[in-house]
């Protein structure tokens, strides 16, 4: 027989892990119920945008699948005639803001076209498409227009959704500030289902085990135990990685991480020091040629205006590497006076950019793609099985009182 003080620490022992497992099913339970709907809801809206492209052709195939044609060689006409060609279809008081660049299988350029907004934080932004062997232009549509949350195509409102709630508000981000503070908050819930699931004794298997033949309220809570715990590292990576995109929460994870890993120009980008000079502007096709001379190889995606207060374009190049390069070009030396991309990263500055690609899944191409597609959908199924299981509890312990009540009386 054991000693009776090593029986009185053995029950001591289990009592704290009562208690302490009784606490974390308390943070466990209120969070989930509290903001598992938030997260089942976003997640199913960030699966609808792993494809949120090719679903937006296939909805507005008058204006992106008009021309499906390859475009022939030399045949596609110069981007300044393009641009002036568009010039006649902006709505009022449009300014061009931004390219996408044609692919040689859809020859059709995106324009990005801004607006002046009076009472909202950013100008409303419109797309126009022009095909660059025809010079066919479509369009343009609204796709955002903060005062207006619900306008726009379908793809564009999901993604506002998604981001946002649509709460967004002049002066106040509400929607930000709802998805940040719920995700730090989910990711503790997280991190107490996995801990509720560990298995005592090491016995793993019985994790992953949805016991056949078993009733459904077993099913249900076997079902929500081995689903959290297959997508529980992946929720918490989904969540971390969506908190880095929203203030103030983006700066205090580039400062922790810069602590460890000094910063380059990727990483801590300040004010361009822009040269002296009086000459004409170069043009968008010239600075998009001295960026791919730059860096040989390379393609050029996207290419940024130059804007009120500044005076450069900024360039986009897929240099085959997982996440791109943006060059910044004088619009009036021709001069790169900054190159944000792998080639000049630091581990730091590369960590920061790689949680844009997990959180999406474009690090890993399309089963990367089709991983988060899959993950999105996972919190519905947390949230509606743990539900089921505490009304299936809050059921129980009502007939339980009722018991007791009608046995004293």
């Amino acid at each position: 027989m054991q000693p009776e003080h090593l029986l009185e620490e053995a029950q001591q022992l289990r009592q704290r892990t009562g208690i302490r497992r009784r606490v974390w099913l308390r943070v466990h339970r209120y969070v989930g119920l509290g903001l598992g709907l938030m997260l089942a809801v976003v997640g199913l809206t960030g699966s609808f945008l792993v494809f949120w492209q090719p679903i937006d052709a296939i909805l507005n195939p008058a204006l992106l699948q008009k021309e499906q044609s390859i475009c022939p060689a030399g045949a596609d006409r110069p981007l300044e005639e393009l641009l002036d060609a568009a010039e006649d279809r902006m709505p009022p008081n449009g300014r061009i803001s931004g390219v996408m660049l044609s692919k040689p299988e859809r020859p059709v350029l995106s324009l990005q076209v801004d607006v002046p907004a009076p009472g909202a934080d950013w100008a409303d932004r419109y797309q126009l498409f022009v095909n660059v062997c025809t010079v066919e232009i479509t369009g343009p549509r609204l796709w955002e227009a903060q005062k207006s949350p619900l306008s726009g195509p379908l793809m564009a409102v999901v993604m506002r959704f998604h981001t946002s709630l649509l709460l967004n508000q002049r002066g106040l981000w509400l929607g930000n500030h709802i998805l940040s503070i719920g995700s730090i908050v989910l990711m503790c819930g997280v991190m107490s289902g996995l801990y509720l699931s560990w298995p005592r004794g090491g016995r793993w298997r019985s994790v992953f085990d949805i016991k056949h033949g078993a009733g459904f309220v077993r099913k249900n809570l076997d079902l929500h135990r081995t689903t959290g715990v297959c997508a529980g590292v992946l929720l918490l990576m989904s969540l971390f990685t969506g908190i880095h995109m929203y203030a103030p929460w983006h700066e205090f994870i580039n400062a922790a991480v810069r602590l460890l890993s000094p910063a380059t120009a990727f990483g801590a980008a300040g004010p361009i020091a822009l040269p002296e000079h009086d000459g004409a502007d170069i043009g968008p096709s010239k600075a998009i040629n001295i960026a791919r001379d730059t860096l040989p190889g390379s393609v050029a995606i996207s290419v940024g205006l130059p804007a009120e207060g500044r005076r450069t374009y900024l360039v986009n190049l897929d240099t085959k590497a997982s996440w791109t390069t943006l060059m910044t070009v004088d619009a009036r030396t021709g001069l790169v006076l900054a190159s944000q991309g792998p080639q000049n990263a630091t581990a730091g500055d590369s960590f920061l950019n790689w949680l844009f690609l997990l959180h999406t899944g474009q690090g890993f191409g399309l089963v990367g793609r089709v991983i988060i597609l899959g993950l999105g959908l996972l919190p519905t199924v947390l949230f509606a099985t743990g539900a089921v299981w505490w009304r299936r509890k809050r059921r129980a312990r009502s007939k339980q009182a009722a018991r007791l009540v009608s046995q004293r009386t």
